[in-house]
């Protein structure tokens, strides 16, 4: 089942991150010698845009019923009690405040090009 499941991962990450994929091709197709390091990197680079789950076949109804973006949110979750949460994944929650600050960053430049700051 873990094979089926790889093969079928395989398809999903092929549009986001080539991280999964080439930790299964480094163990030639199995799955349960991918190391800590290697499931870390593939959390580590999610960023939540669920993709993987339109993409994979192992969606519900479907008798594995495997939600992806659940898992990694579970292992996020895991990993941010087990070593803590690093400053980046503390500034992209706060949305609200990288919206501000790209108002504030835009208004900022269009301001500077108005005067001429900018040398041109």
């Amino acid at each position: 089942m873990k094979s089926a499941i790889a093969a079928g991962a395989a398809s999903i990450f092929v549009r986001r991150s080539t991280t999964l994929l080439d930790g299964i091709d480094r163990y030639e197709g199995d799955v349960a010698k991918l190391t800590p390091t290697d499931h870390h990197r593939v959390v580590d680079e999610c960023y939540y845009c669920k993709l993987c789950y339109n993409h994979c076949p192992y969606t519900p109804p479907h008798q594995y019923a495997l939600d992806f973006p659940r898992l990694m949110i579970a292992w996020k979750k895991h990993l941010a009690a087990t070593r803590g949460v690093g400053w980046r994944d503390r500034l992209l929650i706060k949305t609200d405040v990288i919206g501000t600050l790209g108002v504030w960053w835009r208004r900022l430049l269009i301001g500077c090009w108005a005067v001429g700051s900018f040398g041109g």
